[in-house]
Formats: structure tokens, C-alpha cells, sequence
């Protein structure tokens, strides 16, 4: 026997990912204020989400209904009720998109009239603080690996959450330093493929990740509110928004920097904020369209920056990638610079030895042994620097 579908079920089933999600929560407050029923924050039980379904369809079969008059009430408690302006519209779209999925039309003067019913400004006024290094660091030290490896990936790419809830472990290569990750236009904004990268610090804590999250499905797909996580899942964060939510809450409240705007009672302190660290860290010395163009932002873009090769992308990228630094910034940085000066300094005297046969014996062997000796202080030094950054990174990376 076939199962029957809902009407409002049927309207969701069109969409997917966070389309579905806001208009599911569209629907959701607008029959909790049309039949009185309190929408509790968290995690909503199976009977819960069964309830608000059966009072939607209840309310587009009810013949008696003025859904005029309804979507005006409903704005005008949105305001007595200070929502955000932003907010109160996003609602207002989704409704508006369920109607006409049930065949219920209102007039456009009917609609002009509930946009005046509307909360007022042109967005939402929470006062968000600012994310620095200090703060990512401390969030951190409260975070599970997977959060640790979600944020620290993040931070260091520029990537929205819902991206990074996607891109699957054919998305980076490991291989290659800094580590690419290729965008599949599926999983952006705007719907244009990008690439963009990720630091060592990332990339290290990322591989300590990956060696536990098959072990990590296994459990969760045997957790009763894991039953449907399939034990194959691609994606290299196997785990839903509201698990990044929780997560980051969780941390931010024995950091002891949990915070919500007085007027719009949000969280000050967002894991959007990641992305704009990104932004505001990395433009310190790259280039601004380099930013953008990792961030895929566009519309912002000149012609010439528009489509450039990933080579040239990691290269810019790895000149600036320090900046981006939580626990190792620095003296990752130092170790960088010094490679780089000390392998120059070696190909200089492999030079030198090509040079020497036009010298005479004794002149030979000057030569050579300073070169022995220069050659042996270079190496260690270099290898004293790669053993302190060890140290450091399991200091502060361990989890």
C-alpha cells in the first residue's frame, strides 16, 4: 500500500539543503501562531515535527480560513515582536512559495499590503564581536576533533558552512602544500565552481580527523537519532549544520563567551564569523581580488582575476597562508622564510662547486672544506627549527 504524502510534505520535498530547512521553518511559525503552539529552540522529537505537519495540512484544508487576514496578523506579530526585518521576510517568502505550491493566490495589492504590516529596517541589528585569533584559539580548546578540524578548515579557507557540509573527500588533495579544495558549483552560493585552499595547520589537524571519521560514522549510525547516516557518507564533515551549531555553542559557553544580542537574542559570536577572519586576515598583504576570488566573490572581481589557473591561486595563497594562523602562526612562518633562505644559500655553494675546477689544488681543498662546513652548520640549524615547530604544533594542535 502506497504511503500518502502531505500536501505541506510534498511543497518541502521540492527543495533541498538549507532552501528546504528555511521554508520548513516558515511554515512551522506561521502555524505556531495561527494555532497557539510554542516553538521550543533545540532539537525537535519525531512527535513534534509529526504535529506542526498535521496542522499544516489541517490549515490549507480548512475551506473557512481568510489567509489574507492570517498572513496580516502574522506580520503584524512579527513586529509587535521585534523580529528581525530580514528574518520576518525570509518567512514571508516561504509562505508566499507554499501558497501557490496549494494553489492559494492573493492578490499583489494583497501582498503590498502585508509588506507595510512588516517589521521596519533594512536588516537584522545583531551586534556581532568581532573573531581573532584569541578567540578562535579558545573555542578551540573546548572543541571535539571534528569541531577542531571543521573550524581550523574554516577559518583557514574562507568557505561557507554549507560548503563545507558538502565537499566530499574527492574535493582536496592531500598531496600537494598549501592543499587545494575544489568548489562544486552544486555546493555554492551562486552556483559557480572555485578553488580555494587550506593551510598545514589545518591540513595537520584534517588528518587526524580523517584517521577517526570512519569510526565516527560507525558509532553514529548506531545512535537511534542516527539511524538514516549512512556508514558510506562521502563528505569529509559527515554531520549536519545543527551539529556544527551545537558544537560551537557548546564551546563558546565553557569559554565563558556565549553572548546574545539584547534586541534580536542571537548569538553574538557566529561561526559566519570564520569567514570574515578569513577575509579581514588574509587582505592584510594578498591582494583584495585574490581574497575575493577564493571566497567567490565575483562580483567583485576585475576581468583579469576572473578564472585564474589554481597555480597562480596557490601561490599568492601560500605567501599569505601564515596570516591565517591560530596556534603556530609565527613561528611556522619563521621556519618558512628560514627554508627558504637556507635553501638558497645551499644552491649558492652548489654553485661554488662548479666553479672550482679552474682553481688549483690547494685552492681546492679551502674551498670544499668550507663548503663542508658551511653545508653541515646550514643542515642543522635547519633541523633544530623543524624539531622546535614539532614541538609547538603538538602543544597546541594536540587534541
Amino acid at each position: 500500500m502506497a504511503i500518502k504524502i502531505s500536501k505541506v510534505e510534498k511543497f518541502l520535498n521540492i527543495y533541498d539543503g538549507q532552501t528546504r530547512i528555511t521554508y520548513k521553518a516558515s511554515v512551522n511559525r506561521f502555524v505556531g501562531f495561527i494555532y497557539d503552539i510554542e516553538i521550543k529552540q533545540g532539537r525537535q522529537t519525531d512527535d513534534v515535527k509529526a504535529m506542526f505537519l498535521s496542522k499544516a495540512n489541517e490549515y490549507i484544508e480548512d475551506s473557512t480560513r481568510n489567509h489574507y487576514d492570517d498572513l496580516m496578523a502574522f506580520a503584524q506579530d512579527m513586529k509587535e515582536r521585534k523580529v528581525p526585518n530580514k528574518t520576518a521576510r525570509t518567512y514571508m517568502i516561504g509562505l508566499k512559495e507554499w501558497f501557490l505550491h496549494c494553489d492559494i493566490e492573493l492578490k499583489t495589492l494583497q501582498w503590498k499590503d502585508i509588506g507595510h504590516k512588516m517589521p521596519t529596517g533594512s536588516k537584522a541589528t545583531t551586534k556581532e564581536i568581532i573573531i581573532d585569533k584569541e578567540i578562535i584559539s579558545q573555542i578551540l580548546e573546548h572543541m571535539p576533533l571534528k569541531g577542531k578540524a571543521f573550524v581550523l578548515f574554516a577559518a583557514s579557507s574562507g568557505m561557507r558552512i554549507g560548503e563545507l557540509l558538502q565537499i566530499t573527500l574527492d574535493d582536496i588533495n592531500l598531496s600537494k602544500s598549501p592543499c587545494p579544495v575544489n568548489i562544486d558549483g552544486e555546493y555554492t552560493k551562486g552556483g559557480e565552481a572555485r578553488t580555494t585552499f587550506i593551510n598545514e595547520e589545518a591540513k595537520e589537524i584534517l588528518l587526524k580527523w580523517l584517521k577517526y571519521r570512519e569510526q565516527y560514522l560507525e558509532v553514529a549510525s548506531k545512535k537511534h537519532f542516527g539511524a538514516d547516516k549512512d556508514i558510506n557518507d562521502n563528505r569529509i564533515f559527515p554531520f549536519s549544520r545543527l551539529v556544527v551549531y551545537q558544537m560551537w555553542h557548546k564551546a563558546l559557553k565553557n569559554t565563558k563567551l556565549f553572548t546574545k544580542d539584547n534586541k534580536t537574542d542571537r548569538t553574538q559570536i557566529r561561526v559566519h564569523g570564520l569567514r570574515k577572519y578569513f577575509r579581514s586576515q588574509l587582505a592584510i598583504s594578498c591582494p583584495v581580488d585574490i581574497v575575493e576570488a577564493l571566497m567567490g566573490h565575483e562580483g567583485y572581481l576585475t576581468s583579469e582575476y576572473r578564472n585564474l589557473p589554481e597555480e597562480q591561486l596557490s601561490e599568492h595563497y601560500s605567501k599569505h597562508e601564515h596570516l591565517l594562523y591560530i596556534s603556530m602562526a609565527q613561528p611556522d612562518f619563521e621556519l618558512k622564510e628560514a627554508t627558504t633562505k637556507q635553501q638558497e644559500q645551499i644552491k649558492n655553494l652548489e654553485d661554488q662547486l662548479e666553479n672550482i675546477s679552474t682553481l688549483n689544488k690547494s685552492q681546492i681543498e679551502d674551498v670544499v672544506e668550507n663548503i663542508v662546513i658551511e653545508n653541515r652548520q646550514l643542515k642543522d640549524e635547519l633541523t633544530s627549527l623543524k624539531e622546535d615547530m614539532k614541538l609547538i604544533r603538538e602543544h597546541f594542535l594536540n587534541p
